[in-house]
């Protein structure tokens, strides 16, 4: 790999092909003398697109200005600007009021910077050489761009590598900064960001590539290598380098490069030469924060690594930030609720807690004692669950989460709640309202009140179990009649009247629920369940 002389690098550069190159450094200088104050702008473009001639004038003072710009890789010398200053101060003496401008994308050589320090003020404040730096600057003062250094912050917050050289690249597809990555010092990948730091299609880079001779034996970085690598992990099976980029589609190159910024993070470890994501508290809760906010929080949480994280350990933090101890089966249900949804996940790790740990505080600073404090934890706990619940359930309203649900086994959800509001001279509000979804084999997500078909009695089956389970028998007990009634046959309907024996059992209605058992029974004779269930309730009936 050949290394880069990074001082031959311009600050900013024009690339496209040769009948493209003019045009792209035509726009380049139109949006540029436009935020800089200049209208009516003219450009004759010479050398395939490498010099431009400029005029313009200044659209306060309506004054003329005449310019020479180049996008050379060559920087400007004395000679080359002692020709434009005879052309200027020709046209100047028969008009006092024009100004001259000289831009150098490459930048201006040693003896031109000493040839301005030559001229006296009212040349030096009616002549401007603008070089690359220059004309960053001018566009990052008219928000055409970020600066380098916000790039720079950027980059050094996403990847932990060696940063080499960076610079803006105007072309057709507008202008966008080019970073480089080293090793050693040694050029070896690439990225390409929009003007503000956002990531640029693959397609548009490779084509910078092949336009930018300083890109073309450089190897473009994939923003989503890193998070392959992650995933590839996240099965919680150390595997080396080559296994990764075999099982990823990655370059071997590419894989190091993530492994070894991933490492720089504390996110993985090497043990001889295979790797896997590091054990530790710090580790689970920066890939969770990393994964939820590039919204993939579900791919997390479906990861052996995302599901398996949520433990003992991590629910100890959780109850460390809200300052309460949880009891068994708050700590069963805080769990089940974040093994599958990212926004309850990201509340419980990442939320605002301000409002728990100020009323504990106020509580014990004012000594309000044993009964003010319980009340307080019962609060909290009330609301801390809520903010859980709120985050699930905007989940289970957005695409793609019900496949996630499906995979979880759960297909049915039913959401009900009271909202009351009291103002000072009474009741002001209260109301109750609801939701249900029944995730279906086939027919997909299902709201309340829509119609099961008639011919596919095991999907009414199949609810009704759900809604057995979820104790809404009276409910399920419809389901299961309209089964019957359906024309299921068979083990299907002796699953039916099985399924309604068992709800009217829990209903307190035995007798029902021995009949139901009984037709079961007539239904499928090989079945042992209605069977059991019978002999079972008769004791008690007797």
């Amino acid at each position: 790999m050949h290394r880069l002389r990074y001082e031959k690098i311009a600050m900013i550069k024009v690339v496209g092909s040769s009948n493209k190159k003019g045009d792209s450094f035509v726009l380049l200088l139109k949006t540029l003398l436009d935020h800089m104050g200049f209208e009516d702008i003219i450009c004759n473009v010479r050398e395939a697109g490498k010099e431009i001639d400029l005029r313009a004038r200044q659209k306060v003072t309506k004054a003329p200005m005449i310019g020479e710009a180049k996008a050379k890789e060559e920087k400007v010398s004395s000679p080359e600007i002692n020709k434009f200053l005879g052309v200027f101060s020709g046209e100047q003496s028969s008009n006092r009021r024009l100004s001259g401008l000289f831009i150098s994308l490459a930048g201006f050589s040693d003896d031109a910077k000493r040839l301005r320090e030559t001229w006296d003020t009212t040349l030096q404040d009616c002549f401007l050489l603008l070089d690359g730096c220059e004309v960053e600057n001018s566009l990052v003062v008219a928000n055409l761009c970020m600066s380098k250094e916000e790039l720079q912050r950027q980059v050094s917050e996403r990847f932990l590598l060696e940063q080499g050289e960076r610079y803006l690249l105007w072309s057709e597809h507008d202008l966008r900064w080019v970073q480089i990555f080293t090793s050693e010092e040694t050029p070896t990948h690439f990225a390409v960001f929009t003007a503000f730091g956002k990531e640029t299609p693959r397609w548009i880079c490779e084509e910078l590539q092949c336009l930018d001779p300083v890109l073309g034996d450089l190897e473009l970085l994939d923003f989503e290598a890193e998070d392959k690598v992650l995933q590839c992990l996240m099965d919680c099976e150390a595997k080396t380098a080559a296994e990764i980029a075999e099982k990823m589609k990655l370059a071997p190159g590419q894989v190091e490069l993530c492994l070894t910024s991933l490492r720089n993070l504390a996110f993985v470890e090497k043990d001889m030469d295979k790797w896997a994501i590091a054990d530790s508290l710090d580790t689970y809760l920066n890939l969770a924060r990393r994964f939820i906010a590039n919204r993939k929080g579900v791919l997390f949480l479906r990861k052996k690594y995302g599901e398996a994280g949520i433990n003992v350990r991590l629910l100890k933090h959780v109850q460390m930030r809200i300052g309460i101890d949880f009891e068994s089966d708050f700590e069963t249900a805080v769990s089940k609720i974040l093994k599958i949804s990212p926004s309850a996940l990201r509340q419980a790790l990442f939320g605002d807690t301000s409002f728990f740990a100020t009323g504990k505080k106020q509580i014990e600073q004012n000594n309000l004692g044993e009964e003010a404090m319980e009340i307080w934890r019962q609060s909290t706990l009330s609301t801390f669950l809520s903010s859980l619940l709120e985050g699930l359930l905007s989940d289970l309203r957005s695409d793609g989460h019900s496949e996630f649900m499906g995979e979880k086994r759960i297909k049915l959800v039913l959401h009900d709640f009271t909202l009351t509001l009291a103002a000072m001279d009474g009741l002001y509000l209260k109301a109750q309202g609801g939701a249900d979804w029944f995730v279906a084999k086939v027919a997909g997500p299902l709201k309340a009140g829509q119609i099961v078909s008639a011919s596919n009695p095991d999907l009414f089956i199949e609810r009704g179990t759900l809604l057995m389970h979820a104790q809404r028998h009276d409910e399920a007990i419809k389901d299961f009649d309209k089964a019957i009634n359906g024309g299921c046959q068979g083990r299907d309907l002796a699953a039916a009247w099985n399924n309604k024996g068992l709800c009217l059992e829990r209903m307190g209605n035995i007798d029902g629920a021995i009949i139901a058992f009984q037709q079961a029974g007539s239904a499928a004779p090989d079945l042992k369940e209605p069977l059991s269930n019978l002999e079972r309730l008769r004791p008690s009936q007797s």
